[in-house]
């Protein structure tokens, strides 16, 4: 009989388990970061894709994460657009072939086809220092990922450690 009864009882555990919501991730929508690094650099690494190393400039990383719909496979999906400064501004504006020189790349992580980080040379970029932990950045892009993309951000960016 007890040998029934440990049975009956993993069954029910099992089932009480398998009946526990789905969804267990509390955060729901779409998430966005707006950051940046102290005493960093932009390097292009394996496969063409932007890193963010250690260096003398400022970084600055806008990263999206878009929600996750659990009933679809390989559906995750994230970007992220970075640039550098130098540390001493507390204000710059570029366009064109000044954002090639700031190191702007866009970047998506997918299950789709990715060909490394994706250089920017079309569209501004500016930003102004509100103190040592806060810029206000305005982002107008435009790039070719098979097809013309743009986004427009316009966000205050916070300090952060990598």
């Amino acid at each position: 009989m007890d040998k029934y009864l440990k049975i009956v009882v993993i069954i029910l555990v099992c089932l009480i388990s398998c009946n526990e919501d789905e969804d267990t991730n509390s955060d729901t929508g779409d998430r966005s970061e707006y950051r940046f690094f102290q005493d960093s650099s932009i390097s292009i690494g394996e496969f063409d894709f932007a890193l963010i190393g250690n260096g003398t400039n400022l970084v600055f990383e806008y990263y999206f994460i878009a929600d996750d719909e659990p009933n679809i496979a390989d559906d995750e999906y994230s970007e992220r657009i970075i640039f550098e400064i130098p540390p001493n501004l507390n204000e710059f504006s570029f366009s064109a072939s000044e954002l090639s020189n700031a190191n702007t790349f866009f970047d998506k992580y997918c299950f789709c086809v990715i060909e490394g980080s994706i250089p920017i040379e079309v569209g501004s970029i500016s930003g102004i220092k509100i103190d040592d932990t806060t810029w206000e950045i305005t982002i107008d892009i435009a790039f070719e990922d098979f097809v013309t993309q743009t986004r427009t951000i316009s966000e205050q960016f916070q300090l952060a450690t990598r």
